[in-house]
C-alpha cells in the first residue's frame, strides 16, 4: 500500500517520508531558503548569489517547495553537468542519487534507475568518499524503485545495503528502511518476515539515530502494521487487538486520515460491526476521490465492494462496479507498463551484472597473467643469476687451481735448485753439480697456465717492448708473480748475476727513469 502523508505545505508518499525528515533537520539557512526560492520566482542566479547554494541544493529546495518537476529536474541536471565537468563541490553520490530520485517522482523509472545505479557504482568504486545519509537515501530510493517495478529480490538487496550503511552511521533512517523492506516482503507473501521488519523498525526508533519525531514515526509504523494484519487476514484473532491500537493512535501526521479511517472501517466489518465499518470505508473513499487519487480509489473500492457483496448490498455494488472496472483497466495498463519496465530493468541489470562479472573475470585473468609473468621472469632471473654465480664460482675455482699449479711448479723448481746449491758448497761436495734449467716442457706448461690466469699480460708486454726475448718474458712473468731475484734465479736455473743483468736490460728497453721501480712498473700493468 502506498500511503500518503500530509505534512504542512505538501504531501509526500510513504516512501518519501524519510526524505522529509532529512530535509527538515538540515541547517537553518537551507530551510530559510525555501521562502527565498518562492519569492524570487526560481531565479537560479539570484538564489546562488543570495544563499551560496549549489545547483544540487537549489534543486532540492525547488522540489520541496512544490516547484514544477521540469524546474527542479533542470536545476539538478545543471548539478550533474557540473559534476561531470569536474567543477562540483557536492558529494557525487548524492548528486546522482537525487537526480534518480527526481525522475522517480515523475514516473520516469528508466532514467531514475540508471542514475541511481550510476550513483551506486560511484559509491562502490570510490571508497575514499565518506558515507553519508545520502548513501542511505540512495539505497532507499533504489529499493523503492525495484519494489515498484516488481523486482523484489533486488529491492531487498538494496534495503539490506542501506541498512548496513545506516548501522555504520548510528542507525540514521534505519526504521524507515525496515518499513520499506516490510512492504517488499508483503508483496512476496512472507508474513513472518513482514512482522519481523516491523518489530525491527520499532526497535530502531529508540536504538537508532533517527532525527524524525519518534512518537509520530512510532504511530506510523503501528498504523502500517495494523493495516497489514487487518487486510492480509493472516491473523484473524488479532484483528480486535489492532483495532484497539488504531483507535488509540492520535497523531494525524502519522498517517493520512483517509487511510486510517478505511483500515479501521474494514476491520469493523470483519468483527460484525458492518454498518459502522461500511460508513467509514465510504467516507474514506469520498476523501481520496476528492483528492483525485486514482490508485487509492481502486485500492479502497475492491474491499468495499467485497463488503457490499457479503452484506447483500447489490445496488451499492452495481453502482461502484463500473467505476472500479474503469480504474482497474487504468491500473492494469499501468501494471503492464511497470511489468515491461521491470522486465527491461531486469535485463539491463542482469546484462550489467554479467558485464561486471566478465570484466572482473578479465581483470582476474589479466592479474593472474601478470603474476605468472612476473613469476616466470623472477624464475628466469633467479636461474640466470644462479647460473652466473655458479660459473663465476667455477671460474674462480679454476683460476685458484691454476694459481696453485703455477706456484707449485715454481716452488718445486726453487726447492730443487736450492738443494743443488747446498750440495755445491765446498765443505759438502768437491765436485760441482750444474743447476737444472727450466725445461722446455715445464716452460710450456708454465706459460700456458700463466696465460690462462693473466690472458693479456704477455700480449701487452710484447706490444710495449718489441723484440723482447723469451727469457726476459719469463723474468717479467716471475716479477708479476712477485718473486724475488733469488727465487727467479732458482726457478729458472740461472745465476743471480744473470737475473740482475736481465733486469737491467729490461729497464733500458722500458725506458725507465732511475727513480722508477721495475717491479712496481710490471706489477701495475
Amino acid at each position: 500500500m502506498d500511503i500518503s502523508i500530509d505534512i504542512g505545505f505538501h504531501t509526500l508518499p510513504e516512501k518519501e517520508f524519510y526524505r522529509y525528515f532529512c530535509i527538515m533537520n538540515t541547517k537553518l539557512p537551507i530551510i530559510a531558503s525555501v521562502l527565498l526560492v518562492a519569492s524570487c520566482g526560481h531565479d537560479e542566479k539570484r538564489i546562488q548569489e543570495d544563499t551560496g547554494l549549489s545547483y544540487h541544493q537549489q534543486a532540492c529546495m525547488l522540489r520541496y517547495n512544490d516547484a514544477p518537476a521540469e524546474d527542479f529536474i533542470a536545476m539538478q541536471q545543471k548539478a550533474v553537468d557540473e559534476l561531470r565537468a569536474g567543477k562540483s563541490s557536492d558529494n557525487p553520490i548524492e548528486v546522482l542519487a537525487q537526480m534518480g530520485y527526481f525522475y522517480s517522482n515523475i514516473g520516469d523509472y528508466v532514467n531514475a534507475i540508471e542514475y541511481l545505479q550510476e550513483a551506486e557504482s560511484y559509491l562502490l568504486s570510490h571508497p575514499e568518499y565518506e558515507l553519508t545519509e545520502g548513501s542511505i537515501q540512495l539505497y532507499g530510493d533504489l529499493g523503492n524503485i525495484y519494489y515498484t517495478l516488481g523486482i523484489q529480490d533486488k529491492s531487498l538487496e538494496a534495503y539490506r545495503k542501506g541498512i548496513c550503511i545506516s548501522r555504520q552511521l548510528g542507525g540514521r533512517m534505519l526504521s524507515d528502511l525496515y518499513r520499506f523492506a516490510a512492504a517488499t516482503y508483503s508483496s512476496k507473501e512472507q508474513p513472518d518476515s513482514v512482522l519481523e521488519c516491523y518489530t525491527l523498525a520499532l526497535k530502531a526508533i529508540d536504538d537508532g539515530g533517527t532525527q524524525a519525531d519518534k512518537a509520530t514515526l512510532r504511530e506510523l509504523i503501528m498504523c502500517e502494521k495494523a493495516d497489514y494484519i487487518i487486510n492480509s487476514g493472516i491473523y484473524p484473532d488479532s484483528i480486535k487487538t489492532y483495532i484497539g491500537i488504531l483507535e488509540r493512535l492520535n497523531h494525524p501526521e502519522a498517517w493520512a486520515p483517509a487511510y486510517k479511517k478505511f483500515t479501521l472501517g474494514n476491520a469493523y466489518t470483519k468483527i460484525g460491526k458492518s454498518k459502522e465499518g461500511i460508513r467509514m470505508m465510504e467516507e474514506a473513499l469520498d476523501e481520496v476521490r476528492h483528492q483525485g487519487d486514482t490508485e487509492s480509489q481502486a485500492m479502497f473500492l475492491k474491499p468495499l465492494m467485497q463488503t457490499y457483496a457479503a452484506n447483500g448490498m447489490a445496488a451499492e455494488l452495481l453502482s461502484e462496479f463500473p467505476i472500479y472496472d474503469e480504474l482497474s483497466d487504468t491500473l492494469l495498463n499501468r501494471e503492464k507498463l511497470m511489468s515491461v519496465i521491470g522486465s527491461d530493468m531486469r535485463y539491463r541489470t542482469s546484462k550489467s551484472e554479467d558485464e561486471a562479472k566478465l570484466l572482473k573475470l578479465k581483470l582476474s585473468l589479466t592479474h593472474q597473467r601478470i603474476i605468472s609473468g612476473i613469476a616466470i621472469v623472477v624464475l628466469l632471473l633467479s636461474g640466470i643469476i644462479l647460473f652466473v654465480a655458479i660459473q663465476r664460482r667455477n671460474h674462480r675455482k679454476q683460476i685458484q687451481l691454476q694459481c696453485d699449479r703455477i706456484q707449485s711448479l715454481i716452488a718445486d723448481r726453487i726447492a730443487l735448485n736450492n738443494r743443488i746449491e747446498q750440495l755445491n758448497r765446498p765443505e759438502v761436495n768437491k765436485s760441482i753439480i750444474q743447476p737444472i734449467l727450466l725445461e722446455k716442457a715445464d716452460e710450456v706448461e708454465f706459460r700456458k697456465t700463466f696465460n690462462n690466469i693473466y690472458p693479456h699480460f704477455i700480449s701487452d708486454l710484447r706490444r710495449d717492448v718489441p723484440g723482447i726475448t723469451s727469457g726476459n718474458e719469463l723474468i717479467c712473468m716471475m716479477i708479476y708473480l712477485r718473486k724475488s731475484n733469488d727465487e727467479i734465479s732458482l726457478a729458472m736455473g740461472i745465476s743471480r748475476e744473470s737475473v740482475i743483468k736481465s733486469r737491467y736490460r729490461l729497464r733500458q728497453r722500458l725506458a725507465l727513469a732511475k727513480e722508477d721501480d721495475l717491479d712496481s712498473f710490471i706489477c701495475n700493468r
